[in-house]
């Protein structure tokens, strides 16, 4: 897979905190000349208006997060949050698994924070944000993390907020790979993806798991910010 063909699988990532809108702005600027074009821009809610102004007419998804990165587990205020991102701008929602709630087995808690997301935008697409790289998790518990986020109808698992010291590894993608199955559901994998070598270790992954000819960025994702820049055409000068 080129570098170009890579682009497309991307979610560019700004999820610092201190980004102002103009910063905003101006990355969203580099998204839509980029070749390919890809997939989202993801950044925190605060900048969506200002960058869905800027660019009416994109060709890639405007995409932002919830509940990041603590995975709060009120319902009503991550109902509100999705609400007001989406009259913002936002066309994709990463939300985070209720953490404590599911450690603790608050599964009516887990569920409805997830209800909620889905709720609130029925049409948007839902990444839910498992954060797998949480000590806590067994790999039967990590399935049963998924099978939840599953039922609450995300139409991505995604690993990472990349907030906590472990974020993606091969590991924890194929398990995810275990849960989905043959639905109709992505994999996003975030956290610590910065070079091409690991990025394509992914997508290496998913074609092994899935028919290569089905692997479009309806079923795969890489959430990054470094790695955008090097798969730049002029980045390799």
């Amino acid at each position: 897979m080129t570098d170009g063909e890579l682009l497309r699988f991307l979610d560019v990532t700004s999820l610092r905190g201190d980004e102002t809108a103009a910063e905003c702005i101006d990355l969203a600027r580099r998204v839509d000349e980029a070749p390919g074009p890809p997939s989202a821009l993801c950044i925190f809610p605060d900048a969506l208006a200002a960058v869905d102004a800027a660019f009416p007419e994109r060709a890639w998804a405007l995409a932002t997060v919830v509940n990041f990165p603590s995975g709060a587990a009120d319902p009503d205020a991550v109902g509100r949050a999705v609400e007001a991102a989406v009259a913002a701008g936002a066309e994709e929602i990463d939300a985070v698994l209720a953490l404590e709630a599911f450690f603790a087995r608050d599964y009516g808690r887990v569920d409805a924070v997830f209800a909620a997301v889905r709720t609130a935008a029925p049409t948007v697409c839902f990444k839910a944000i498992l954060e797998t790289g949480d000590p806590r998790y067994t790999p039967t518990l990590l399935g049963r993390a998924a099978d939840r986020a599953l039922d609450a109808g995300a139409n991505f698992l995604k690993t990472s907020t990349g907030k906590i010291p472990v974020g993606a590894t091969l590991e924890a993608v194929n398990l995810l790979c275990d849960a989905i199955g043959k639905a109709p559901v992505g994999i996003k994998v975030s956290g610590g993806v910065r070079t091409r070598e690991a990025a394509h270790a992914y997508v290496a992954c998913m074609e092994h798991r899935f028919a290569p000819e089905s692997l479009t960025p309806r079923r795969f994702r890489i959430g990054a910010s470094d790695l955008f820049t090097q798969l730049l055409p002029r980045a390799r000068t």
